[in-house]
């Protein structure tokens, strides 16, 4: 895994001093399966508390990498008290804007996607998706950079009524669930000498798109390792496991809607059907380097296999647990 390097940093373009201009990180909630499974990537807040002339940065957070993020990206923007209502009310269509550079490792190659959201009225949510299929093709990229987050609002207010919003805080933070990289395996592998181990479910060389599936004794390598997406595909370097027209399984890049990257299991160690096909993933043999294919679903033992757990489903976040990572008041 390359492991990238990354900023983030949040500016305020406000009439107002800025206390703590050197930021402050932040953790947040989560991991868990609980009502937020989601936890911090990366973020910052900033605290205006006086009224004055003047555009000051507010802070900057550090770091901002995630591996295996699952399905999507949350970010969220907040500000205390009714420091929005009062910053919005008086301004037609100003508000607080986040802007962010995602990078994301997907098929051999940083996927580079920019994106901005703008909160300008008070009923609106706080809340954005970074669909990460839409945004880099993929359903769970091996790692993602959220990277130069901006956070900024423009007041062109005067006096009194800047008076009337500070103190106030103002923060951003991104928030993903990381899914858990796992073996497809069964028991029915042997050993070159002829004695008993698991097959796995093998990226020939650890390759991208276009890499055949192989049976492979478990080795605990890099082309082991897969994602069961919350979406039923299974993924590898960012890359989707398909299957040809010959019905052979090889390594693509993923594509939300084609059936063919869709698998499904209806018990756990048992056939691990294409939802396209209606076959089942096979091992034709114990031999290591035999391309798995798809066969007619049976009770065969080389059609049983143990999945890495499913990644958990993306639930909403809620501006309560945005707060509490921002550690707004």
């Amino acid at each position: 895994m390359k492991a990238v390097a990354s900023t983030a940093t949040v500016g305020l373009l406000a009439f107002g001093v800025v206390a703590g201009s050197g930021g402050t990180a932040f953790a947040g909630p989560g991991p868990g399966p609980g009502p937020n499974p989601y936890t911090l990537i990366t973020g910052c807040t900033t605290a205006v508390d006086d009224v004055a002339v003047g555009y000051v940065p507010n802070c900057a957070a550090v770091g901002g990498v995630i591996e295996h993020p699952n399905a999507s990206i949350i970010l969220g923007v907040e500000a205390t008290t009714d420091a929005l209502a009062t910053l919005i009310d008086d301004q037609t269509g100003q508000g607080l804007t986040v802007s962010w550079n995602l990078i994301c490792d997907v098929n051999g190659i940083a996927v580079e996607t920019p994106g901005s959201y703008q909160v300008t009225a008070t009923t609106q949510s706080p809340f954005t998706v970074i669909d990460l299929q839409a945004a880099v093709g993929s359903p769970d990229p091996s790692l993602c950079d959220v990277e130069t987050m901006t956070v900024s609002t423009l007041l062109p207010l005067v006096g009194e009524d800047l008076d009337e919003a500070v103190p106030f805080q103002i923060g951003a933070a991104t928030e993903g669930i990381t899914a858990v990289p796992g073996e497809i395996y069964q028991q029915e592998g042997t050993t070159a000498a002829g004695a008993h181990a698991e097959l796995c479910a093998d990226d020939t060389g650890n390759g991208d798109a276009g890499a055949k599936i192989q049976a492979f004794q478990c080795l605990n390598d890099l082309a082991d390792p897969f994602v069961q997406s919350s979406t039923g595909q299974l993924v590898h370097n960012g890359d989707c496991v398909s299957v040809t027209a010959g019905g052979y399984a090889f390594l693509a890049r993923c594509a939300a809607d084609d059936t063919l990257e869709q698998w499904t299991q209806a018990t756990a160690g048992g056939p691990v059907m294409n939802t396209s096909t209606g076959t089942c993933l096979t091992a034709p043999s114990v031999q290591n380097g035999i391309q798995l294919t798809v066969k007619a679903c049976g009770n065969a033992a080389n059609q049983q296999w143990t999945l890495p757990a499913a990644a958990v489903v993306p639930v909403p976040l809620t501006v309560s647990a945005l707060r509490a990572a921002l550690h707004l008041k």
